[in-house]
């Protein structure tokens, strides 16, 4: 049998019909061909939402009757919930939060002194003014906006508050144990005989 030829015309049908057959199954998943470009557009984004497992002392889960439709709604409000609680996992923070001083372990601290200054354009004898705003503080440390919340009367004050935070650094605020974006609400007070000394 080892010294058999193989029939030439059986070898060359056998090449190009599996030629053909690789040819329609690429076909399939190349992108641009017929029909693939709109199932790919078409799909559902699938979102996920990691967790730990439980330790062990859940009790082992039980078969019930709850259809796909209602086991989607609890898992949705379940998922509402959680985010409702401050974090993707129990003990998580959320990525894009901007936590307030009251949902914070460790609030920030500034790194570097801040220089309010009195608006030179108003002189030595100009009003009082008290402006609050909040600083946007990345878990780095680093001011990355500062918003007005309550003006003074003359527009100079609010740009010496917003200036006075720019290049601020802060030791990060801690939540569960790690850095996190937060918000700090400051009131400044700007007196002209504190500027004098």
């Amino acid at each position: 049998m080892a010294g058999m030829p193989i029939p030439v015309g059986r070898l060359a049908a056998f090449t190009v019909l599996s030629i053909a057959l690789h040819a329609i199954t690429l076909g399939a998943y190349v992108p641009g061909s017929a029909g693939s470009g709109a199932d790919i557009a078409a799909a559902p984004v699938l979102h996920a939402i990691l967790a730990p497992r439980d330790s062990g002392n859940a009790p082992a889960a039980q078969h019930d009757s709850t259809s796909p439709a209602q086991a989607g709604a609890q898992s949705a409000t379940a998922l509402d919930h959680q985010q409702a609680r401050g974090g993707a996992g129990p003990d998580m923070p959320l990525p894009d939060k901007w936590y307030t001083a009251s949902e914070l372990d460790v609030r920030a601290q500034p790194l570097t002194p801040e220089k309010l200054d009195y608006p030179a354009e108003l002189g030595p004898l100009g009003p009082a003014a008290t402006v609050r705003v909040t600083l946007f503080i990345d878990e780095r440390g680093f001011v990355r906006k500062t918003q007005l919340v309550d003006g003074a009367p003359v527009a100079a004050f609010d740009r010496a508050a917003l200036e006075a935070f720019r290049d601020v650094r802060f030791s990060p605020a801690v939540k569960n144990g790690v850095p996190v974006k937060s918000q700090k609400l400051l009131e400044l007070d700007f007196r002209p005989d504190l500027a004098i000394r």
